[in-house]
């Protein structure tokens, strides 16, 4: 549904109000801790969704060892993975009189952050419970 006019004035009618107040900020720790690499392969103007990837599975062991002795050998197990990425993310629709409008807050910055907060929390949500067998559009 679109952002209406009627909305929209809720940013502008209060000469006191200096900016949107959002009293539940969500930090996003899970976003920040992880390394994000450019997965989608060049090969082919990027047409693929699917990354492979190297996991390790056993880790190596070190030792002490006695003069005139040897190590027992011991070497890192690993496998080959592949997975299908997924898309994610939001849209919203403002007339593009509201867009111009201009007022307090930006209707536009303000839809934005909102929809950057939403596709956070999916995303955490996603991390945490995600089942592609209750929905196949993730994995």
């Amino acid at each position: 549904m679109a952002v209406t006019l009627i909305e929209a004035k809720k940013n502008v009618q209060d000469a006191l109000q200096m900016g949107v107040i959002d009293e539940f900020r969500k930090s996003n720790f899970l976003l920040n801790a992880l390394t994000f690499d450019d997965a989608v392969s060049p090969t082919g103007g990027g047409a693929t969704l699917t990354y492979g990837y190297t996991r390790l599975l056993t880790q190596p062991t070190a030792a002490f060892r006695a003069v005139n002795s040897e190590y027992t050998p011991q070497e890192v197990t690993k496998q080959r993975y592949t997975v299908d990425l997924k898309i994610f993310g939001g849209s919203f629709q403002i007339d593009r009189i509201i867009a111009g409008m201009g007022g307090i807050v930006s209707e536009v910055t303000l839809q934005m952050q909102q929809k950057i907060k939403a596709a956070q929390a999916l995303f955490n949500d996603t991390v945490i419970n995600g089942d592609s067998a209750e929905n196949i559009n993730y994995n």
